[in-house]
């Protein structure tokens, strides 16, 4: 029976626990084929022993029914939200790993240099309770909201009402937030990790920051709010990028699909690795 191997985002965490690596790379190179979701995540399987000829990149898909442009006085009118000031959003698991420390601690000099703006961070997890805390050590009540888990039909007016994505992650994959947001036209920063680089280019279609700088998130922040030509230049080339570089997921699904037919005409009974 062929065998093929799905690793998707988290998947690539199994590769920083050394001693597991020699296990997982004779189980892999055991399969008819192994499909990962981005080029960094390839070059990591290869890195640690995995054979190249296995590998096939299959890239998340998009429901670009649901992820696209809509007006966004309408959309914080939905959310009961005020258009008086910009605001910057954040989603994702409330966990140390997406760096929202770092965003909390670049705020004091953002507003101090641009003004009152508003910061949302969409999410729930064990993290809450040290976000808190941080919020109110540094007198931001009036303009930081966790908002906690939001439903997925609540997340394109989210992205819609929002002026800036925020990703300021220390260990990711290809997140399908950073992709979603894209796919809204927002103009992104974010973190140089895992598979980011390969879909964000600084200055080109977003904004690539190290991990771990409040400083350069801050630098990041200031110039986007200050600079609406260069909000629009960043979100349009996003846009774009994403709908040339990604499909939707019935797109994706069908690369899959003759993957296996592929893999099942290569096979018979006498050829079979099992």
């Amino acid at each position: 029976i062929p065998v093929v191997i799905n690793l998707w985002g988290s998947d690539i965490l199994f590769f920083k626990l050394p001693v597991l690596d020699t296990l997982f790379c004779k189980i892999f190179n055991r399969a008819d084929a192994i499909v990962c979701e981005s080029e960094h995540f390839a070059d990591q399987l290869v890195a640690k022993g995995v054979s190249q000829e296995l590998i096939h990149i299959c890239p998340n898909g998009i429901d670009l029914e649901k992820f696209k442009s809509l007006d966004k006085s309408s959309q914080c009118e939905e959310l009961q939200l005020s258009e008086e000031y910009p605001l910057i959003l954040a989603v994702g698991n409330l966990s140390e790993r997406k760096g929202y420390k770092y965003l909390l601690m670049a705020l004091p000099k953002t507003l101090e240099t641009i003004g009152p703006a508003r910061v949302v961070i969409v999410g729930e997890g064990d993290y809450r309770g040290y976000l808190e805390m941080m919020i109110s050590k540094l007198n931001l009540e009036p303009y930081v909201s966790l908002v906690g888990f939001q439903k997925d039909e609540k997340i394109p007016s989210w992205l819609n009402a929002a002026d800036i994505f925020v990703l300021p992650s220390l260990l990711e994959g290809t997140p399908n937030i950073l992709l979603e947001a894209m796919a809204c036209k927002l103009p992104v920063v974010t973190t140089d990790v895992g598979g980011i680089g390969n879909l964000i280019k600084d200055g080109i279609n977003g904004v690539v920051i190290s991990p771990g700088s409040e400083s350069k998130l801050a630098k990041a922040l200031i110039s986007l709010l200050q600079d609406p030509a260069l909000c629009e230049r960043l979100a349009v080339n996003a846009q774009n990028t994403l709908l040339s570089q990604y499909g939707t997921w019935k797109k994706q699904a069908s690369i899959l699909k003759n993957l296996y037919f592929q893999i099942q005409e290569l096979s018979s009974p006498s050829e079979s690795k099992k």
